[in-house]
Formats: structure tokens, sequence, C-alpha cells
């Protein structure tokens, strides 16, 4: 929201302005990333954490959670997390301040599905074509390697929030 609202801005003061509060922002999101990762730490479905799946950058990584008791390989749904391309993290899918997202992310494990969040590059470090790019990586990865983390990469399923809304496409 910071990118859209200092884009709308004609002085470069409250442009400035603009760009300090998403920095503040970006700053508090860290603090509540380290409050999710305790609290994803605890779940039982995370099965495979920081997966890499390119070695760009230290962001293009993945966690796979697995459903209970599967077997064989499940179908997968990859979960792309929002927050204007800027910060936003791969943990938002547990233990986050999205109730809704963790809820339904719960709801696909508990019915036989994977659920792969992946994380990518941020503006203004990375290109938004960049940015797509890290995301069709992590679905390749999924489709040639998939089995050995017992993910079926022939059934794949994509939702976003935000930014990673727009990343889906």
């Amino acid at each position: 929201m910071a990118l859209a609202l200092s884009a709308c801005q004609t002085t470069t003061q409250s442009a400035n302005t603009a760009i300090d509060q998403a920095i503040r922002a970006n700053s508090k999101a860290s603090t509540h990333h380290t409050k999710q990762m305790a609290t994803a730490n605890k779940l039982d479905h995370i099965s495979h954490a920081n997966v890499a799946y390119d070695n760009i950058n230290e962001r293009q990584k993945m966690d796979i959670y697995l459903p209970k008791n599967h077997r064989g390989n499940a179908p997968v749904v990859f979960y792309l997390h929002g927050v204007g391309f800027i910060t936003g993290d791969k943990m938002e899918v547990m233990g986050g301040s999205h109730k809704n997202v963790e809820e339904m992310i719960k709801r696909l494990l508990d019915n036989g599905y994977a659920v792969v969040s992946v994380g990518y590059r941020f503006l203004p470090n990375a290109l938004l074509n960049e940015i797509s790019n890290d995301v069709t990586k992590a679905f390749e990865f999924v489709r040639k390697n998939g089995k050995q983390y017992g993910l079926d990469g022939n059934r794949i399923a994509v939702m976003g929030e935000s930014a990673g809304g727009h990343l889906v496409q």
C-alpha cells in the first residue's frame, strides 16, 4: 500500500514520507515473522522447511507442509503470500496475522492436500519479472523433485493473497 501511495504523491516530501512508512512497516513485519516462526515450529504439519528452489537469493526457499498420515504423493496447493512485493514471508500460512489463511491451509492439510508456501525476492532489489520468475522456478522444482518430498508434481493448484494473487496469474 505504501508503494501505491508514494506513486500518487505529487511532492518529493510526501513520497519520502510514504517510503519511510513502508520501511517502518517492513521492520514491524520482521518482528512479526519471528513470532510466526515460533508458532509454526509447534505445528505437526510442517515436513520440510526452507527448501531452496534456486540459489540467487536467500528468499528463494519454500516450506512444504504435508497432511497428517499421508501415504504416497499428495496433491499440491501452492500458497503465495502478499504484502505489496516489499515484505511478507512464506511463514504467513501458519500462526500469522491472516487467520483466514491459516484456517484454509489447515483445512487443505486435513483433507489430504500438501501445501507449499513459497518465498520470493522483493522490490526494489528485484524487478517484477524476476519475482515472477522466482515463482515459476518454485513450480518447476516441485514438478521435477516433488516425489522426494511426498508431492505429486502433476496435481498442482495455486492460491495467493494480495501481491501473491498477482503472482498466481
